[in-house]
């Protein structure tokens, strides 16, 4: 019985049962991201997805905002790496930046949490070093960083888990084949 066996048993309070509903939301929100297709689930259907998301997590009323760099506005931003990654693709890379304030916080006098996630929405490996068949499969996951990221956020701001400010950055890039791909002796300045 390893001592268990007379244990007094709590039920859980209702703020725990929330927390737990909304933990569980986030990781389904995660999973669900990861498990979509890459033809519906590229940098502008993630994108689609942030930007439903927080309209849902209340938006600009609630304290939660979002900014997209999407493109040549990724060049223009320094952000050469995530640009280039990205460039062979259909659907441009992106730096979508989320941010949740607290009620009553300063966020020019107040701490901040910051959290990064990879969101390669696919990774063939590119012209630079593409990868065998049998290394392609799964790659849609390599986006998993962005989308745990984002099921994070999500169960931070429902919750009113932190004090000071959250941003969630989601570098988002499909690494594709193309005579846009960047090249092995490609020097990134």
């Amino acid at each position: 019985s390893f001592g268990l066996s007379h244990s007094p048993r709590t039920a859980l309070e209702p703020v725990q049962l929330d927390l737990i509903e909304a933990t569980a939301d986030g990781t389904r929100l995660a999973a669900y991201l990861v498990d979509s297709p890459c033809s519906e689930m590229h940098t502008d259907g993630f994108a689609a997805h942030c930007r439903v998301l927080v309209k849902a997590l209340g938006g600009e009323a609630n304290g939660v905002c979002m900014r997209v760099l999407r493109g040549e506005e990724l060049l223009e931003a320094g952000l050469n790496f995530i640009y280039n990654v990205g460039r062979a693709a259909e659907h441009p890379g992106q730096l979508v930046l989320l941010t949740y304030v607290p009620p009553g916080v300063n966020p020019q006098e107040s701490k901040s949490f910051a959290m990064v996630g990879k969101g390669l929405v696919f990774d063939t490996g590119g012209s630079s070093s593409l990868k065998m068949e049998v290394a392609l499969r799964g790659m849609k996951r390599d986006m998993g960083g962005a989308a745990a990221v984002l099921g994070a956020f999500q169960t931070i701001v429902r919750q009113r888990l932190c004090r000071y400010p959250v941003h969630a950055v989601l570098c988002l890039a499909e690494n594709q084949v193309s005579e846009r791909a960047i090249r092995v002796d490609d020097i990134l300045v």
